[in-house]
């Protein structure tokens, strides 16, 4: 499976995926783009006398987190659909039941399949 060691434990694992969610969150969609329109003139107006707000950019995902984000998907890939969907569920932060009325099971049902692809995870990667 590569990345083999002794370090992986399921907290690493856990904390891999979540920051793995949280780079694929800010990556760029290829869907249809967000629908844009030009400001209404009062409200123009308002922001010319009032000032502007200053301007963001959107968060641009470094070469290590993308390196990153390439190692869990293949990592999911290995499970089942409804194991893949509580893995990620649970990696992004989503409340069980959610991600149980998603899958058609328990909450508790939910927690099981997690947890044991997370020792799955663990094991292959600490050469098990």
């Amino acid at each position: 499976m590569g990345l083999g060691g002794t370090g992986w434990t399921a907290d690493v694992v856990r904390l891999w995926l979540r920051d793995a969610m949280e780079t694929l969150h800010y990556c760029k969609g290829d869907g249809p783009g967000r629908t844009r329109s030009s400001l209404p003139t009062p409200v123009h107006d308002t922001m010319l006398a009032y000032g502007w707000q200053k301007a963001r950019a959107p968060r641009q995902n470094t070469p290590a987190e993308l390196a990153k984000l390439d190692v869990v998907l293949e990592w999911v890939r290995l499970f089942e659909p409804d194991t893949r969907k509580a893995l990620v569920g649970v990696a992004m932060g989503l409340p069980l039941r959610k991600i149980a009325r998603a899958i058609g099971c328990s909450h508790t049902q939910v927690a099981n399949l997690e947890r044991k692809a997370v020792a799955f995870l663990v094991d292959a990667l600490n050469g098990g």
